[in-house]
């Protein structure tokens, strides 16, 4: 008996309270959250790569982005190369085979991956060191091989044998033909027809040509001390070789 009244007592309570509330009226917002982002930890390789960092104790994590910043590129009658180029990066590297280099990776419980954009990886602060090189590794000296190109280039074209009745994926490649013509790159799309056209020359000279330091980004977040990471950058990246990536222009698109 005593549960029932003071379930009533509440019951009663809680109507006088949301009678007194006026819901004609918009409540006044709270204060805005605040957001403290740090400055980062600056310094420039030889080569042209520009490294931020920023130190982060909380947690004994690290995150490492490589960004590559270039200009939009037409692939013209071999596009599906740049697709092709990224699938390729992080199958190991000169030094380490493709099996061993997951392998470490899913040993060290870090996660890395690779395109033609960069890299990506995530690792507890005490692989940090080891996880940076084989990123560095995989990126400066990628292990290119015409069996995996081979591979890669099936998957490619039973990718786009997937899409031919895709209303979706065919209404998106008109929008962006008619919006930035065929020979722009982001109105230009991939065929059957491009993508065998591309060899595995043409690859690895793609990557020489694009996957270059001058435009690149790398990011460092998370549990590291900056003197520590600045060497452990100068002596993985250093040999990254200085080139600029081509200069290019394109016509305004016509129904911009």
């Amino acid at each position: 008996m005593k549960i029932f009244y003071t379930i009533i007592l509440s019951s009663i309570m809680l109507s006088s309270i949301q009678a007194q509330v006026d819901r004609s009226i918009m409540p006044a917002p709270g204060p805005s959250p605040e957001i403290n982002l740090e400055e980062p930890q600056q310094f420039v390789l030889n080569n042209g790569l520009k490294v931020m960092v920023v130190e982060n104790h909380k947690l004994p994590r690290v995150s490492i982005q490589l960004a590559i910043d270039n200009p939009p590129f037409a692939e013209g009658e071999k596009a599906g190369v740049t697709s092709l180029t990224g699938s390729l990066l992080g199958n190991g590297s000169k030094t380490i085979s493709k099996n061993d280099f997951i392998e470490e990776v899913d040993y060290l419980g870090a996660t890395i991956s690779f395109s033609l954009q960069g890299a990506y990886a995530s690792t507890l602060s005490k692989y940090f060191p080891r996880i940076l090189e084989l990123m560095a590794d995989a990126a400066i000296n990628p292990n290119f091989t015409e069996e995996e190109f081979d591979k890669e280039k099936a998957k490619l074209l039973t990718y786009l044998k997937a899409q031919e009745k895709d209303v979706s994926a065919i209404a998106s490649r008109v929008q962006n033909v008619l919006a930035y013509g065929k020979v722009h790159p982001y109105g230009e799309y991939i065929t059957e027809e491009t993508i065998n056209n591309v060899t595995f020359t043409d690859v690895e000279q793609f990557y020489i040509d694009l996957f270059v330091p001058q435009n690149a980004y790398l990011i460092i977040i998370g549990d590291v001390n900056f003197d520590s990471v600045k060497n452990l950058v100068n002596e993985n990246f250093n040999d990254w070789v200085k080139a600029s990536p081509p200069s290019l222009s394109y016509s305004r698109p016509l129904n911009a």
